[in-house]
Formats: structure tokens, sequence, C-alpha cells
């Protein structure tokens, strides 16, 4: 099992669990389009392994002005090691 820790929340998974089963938690992350368009599940990575990052994500993520180095779409994320991020609301 692998653990994913959002701000104060932590939740484990099978290690490759994509992270939009996270939708069940939407006080958490406010998931919204599950498709990477929305940016409305940004978050900001301190540590982990969330999988490789989508053509699409990178879009979003450089037309919103953030980082493909530090920030991701969790609905567009799996979750491949121990990892921490915190919501960044746009």
């Amino acid at each position: 099992m692998k653990k994913i820790t959002i701000g104060e929340s932590s939740f484990e998974f099978k290690k490759g669990t994509s992270m939009s089963d996270l939708y069940d938690f939407d006080t958490v992350i406010p998931f919204q389009c599950l498709k990477g368009r929305c940016g409305r599940c940004l978050v900001k990575t301190n540590y982990g392994d969330l999988g490789e990052i989508t053509s699409k994500e990178k879009k979003l993520l450089k037309r919103l002005g953030f980082s493909i180095e530090e920030h991701r779409l969790l609905c567009q994320c799996t979750l491949e090691e121990n990892s921490e991020v915190l919501p960044v609301l746009i």
C-alpha cells in the first residue's frame, strides 16, 4: 500500500491507483471534470511519485502559469510512491 497526504488528510491505496478515485473525498480536493481540463484538482507536489505527467496536463499547467516540475492535476495522477501534495486554489 502507498500513502498520499493531501494537506492534513492521508489516504492509502494500492500502487498504481488512479488519483481520480479520490473523487469520493471531494471535501479534500474539489474534483470537477476528471479529464484534466478545468484545473480544480491542482496541487503542489512536496514529494513522491505521481506517475508520468500527460501532455494534456502539461498544456493546462503552462496555460495557467504553473510549473510542471512542482504542480500536478491530481485527476491525471497515479500513486506510484508515498506522496505529499498541497491543494492550490485557482
